[in-house]
């Protein structure tokens, strides 16, 4: 019940940064929700297939000498992170007929926007529970 509650927090958040955004084109506010939504929910399979491929790169960069280990960091797994939102977002936008995010870089913007705006929330709600 839990994983259905913080999805639809999820979803109105993201559909409030989308509704922000000057270059998305939606009918209604329902139109970004309902993307939102669908958005979250093929991140699910996209995110577990993009662990798997993050865990074979990971393991194939282990084996080269000297320079592998240093291959496998942070910023490799956030731009990976980052692409799987994008690819999810943009699933969503050609499902939903109302929302239109008109260019594939928009979109990878659009995926950026939100991660960024999701860390600052969680900063700030942290923050809010530690004082």
């Amino acid at each position: 019940m839990s994983f259905l509650v913080l999805l639809l927090i999820g979803a109105v958040f993201n559909a409030v940064i989308l509704a922000a955004l000057p270059f998305v084109k939606y009918k209604n506010f329902f139109s970004c929700l309902s993307t939102a939504a669908l958005a979250a929910v093929i991140a699910i399979p996209v995110n577990f297939l993009g662990g798997i491929v993050a865990k074979i790169t990971a393991l194939l960069l282990w084996f080269i000498p000297f320079f592998g280990p240093a291959l496998i960091n942070p910023i490799v797994q956030l731009i990976l992170l980052w692409t799987m939102s994008a690819i999810s977002l943009y699933a969503a936008d050609q499902i939903i007929e109302d929302f239109e995010i008109p260019t594939m870089g928009q979109t990878f913007q659009a995926a950026l926007l939100l991660g960024i705006a999701q860390l600052v929330a969680g900063v700030i709600i942290g923050l809010l529970f530690v004082v």
